[in-house]
């Protein structure tokens, strides 16, 4: 019997992937899959790295065939700062992370967070002058970890925005470094990347670490998320430890606000550039609520900001490029991967596909009022396993934070000059986002 040929995707050399700047990667990929297709793959060394864009095989890769990957390099270089919480664990302590997180985003628990969100959005609005010119993106980092702190933790960290914007900023910083090749060789040197990765760890570990003791020493909410960890119990190795803790909390704390706040920023960057789709949200919230501000018993109602807060993720999505690397051999689709090889999916590329967001670089809303795109389309919060846990909690606050600030004011635009992304771990904007607050119009 005659072995059948597997068919092989267009193939490029690795150099043209490894040798490009971080900044340029997205518009890299994107245009890429739209000149050769929706699986490309590049040649590094002896193994390949496989760009699915298809939706049928970008599920297989997140869901049907997950057990065959593990996390990507990228998730695999945060544990220096993050630990091996939620984010960077492997099974079977991902399950077992995840059993222990999930009573904090149960339906219930997540519906009671909603007033934290609306006060907390409109205090800062409270605070923002008619005619200022604000750090959009600033302001929004702190609305969103406020909201985690006090919502997860049962803590004001009001105090420490700074801090830890300064220590994920650092840290961040250090990112590109950390992903070249044999860069683990010199986590123990004392260079500047590695003091600064360092000292920004330190410095959350102390937010944390202080967040523990004072709940170990009763002063917290027994019901909160810290409060659940330290009471946990896992079969195998009983209670969990304080780094155990900490590597859970911060993951939570960080992934919490980073990704969300990062959305919310972009959603007013949009609404700025596009009058008639600020306007029409504008008349849509008084339509719904008049003069007062949403509560959780409005989000059916509050439709139209969920389409901006969904159009605004399709084209900035919070996590860009999700990869995953085969531990065995597997089968995606009609091609094979073996051992090694990487298969890498990218949200910003997969959510700029014409066939299913028809001219997708346009600010359109109204995609999200009709009929859904095909599964694996559009999934700025991953999937399988692996899918977001604070999804629910997240698509609240972007609907409450969005629907509180827009009810009261506009964020109008100071010039014309657009904000590119910085595409790190998260979608960043490369340079603050200033906007100008201005009354709304009647």
């Amino acid at each position: 019997m005659v072995a059948t040929e597997r068919p092989t995707p267009p193939t490029l050399p690795g150099f043209r992937l490894a040798a490009r700047r971080i900044t340029s990667m997205p518009g890299f990929l994107l245009k890429t899959t739209r000149e050769r297709g929706h699986v490309v793959r590049f040649r590094l060394f002896r193994r390949y790295v496989y760009v699915v864009t298809e939706p049928s095989l970008v599920e297989e890769v997140l869901v049907s065939k997950a057990p065959a990957f593990i996390k990507g390099r990228g998730t695999q270089r945060l544990v220096g700062l993050i630990g091996r919480g939620l984010l960077s664990s492997e099974q079977p302590e991902h399950l077992r992370n995840r059993r222990l997180v999930q009573p904090a985003f149960h339906r219930k628990r997540i519906d009671g967070y909603g007033a934290i969100m609306i006060e907390r959005s409109r205090a800062h609005a409270a605070g923002w002058e008619a005619g200022a010119t604000i750090d959009v993106d600033g302001e929004m980092n702190r609305i969103a970890l406020e909201i985690v702190s006090k919502s997860l933790f049962g803590r004001d960290l009001s105090g420490e925005v700074e801090t830890v914007s300064h220590a994920l900023d650092a840290a961040f910083s250090t990112f590109t470094f950390r992903m070249l090749p044999l860069a683990e060789w010199f986590d123990s040197a004392p260079i500047p990347p590695t003091r600064t990765l360092r000292a920004a760890r330190a410095q959350l570990d102390a937010l944390v670490y202080r967040m523990i003791a004072e709940h170990r020493a009763g002063d917290g909410d027994p019901d909160d998320l810290l409060s659940m960890l330290l009471a946990s119990v896992d079969d195998d190795s009983g209670t969990l430890d304080d780094e155990g803790v900490r590597d859970e909390a911060l993951t939570i704390l960080l992934a919490g606000h980073e990704t969300t706040a990062n959305a919310l920023a972009w959603a007013f960057y949009l609404l700025a550039r596009d009058r008639e789709v600020e306007e029409r949200l504008h008349a849509h919230l008084h339509a719904v609520l008049g003069d007062r501000d949403p509560t959780v018993e409005d989000l059916p109602a509050l439709d139209y900001t969920r389409a901006v807060f969904a159009e605004t993720m399709r084209l900035y999505p919070p996590a860009w490029i999700t990869s995953r690397l085969a531990r065995k051999r597997v089968e995606i689709g009609p091609y094979v991967l073996e051992p090694g090889d990487i298969a890498m999916v990218s949200q910003y590329v997969s959510h700029r596909d014409a066939r299913f967001f028809p001219d997708p670089e346009r600010f359109d809303p109204d995609r999200w009022l009709g009929a859904a795109p095909p599964n694996f389309a559009y999934f700025p919060f991953g999937g399988g396993n692996r899918l977001c846990i604070g999804e629910s909690f997240a698509w609240m606050e972007g609907i409450l934070v969005i629907a509180t600030i827009a009810r009261r004011m506009r964020l109008a635009r100071v010039d014309d000059a657009p904000v590119g992304t910085l595409p790190l771990v998260t979608l960043r904007p490369i340079a603050p986002i200033r906007l100008r607050v201005e009354p709304r119009s009647a």
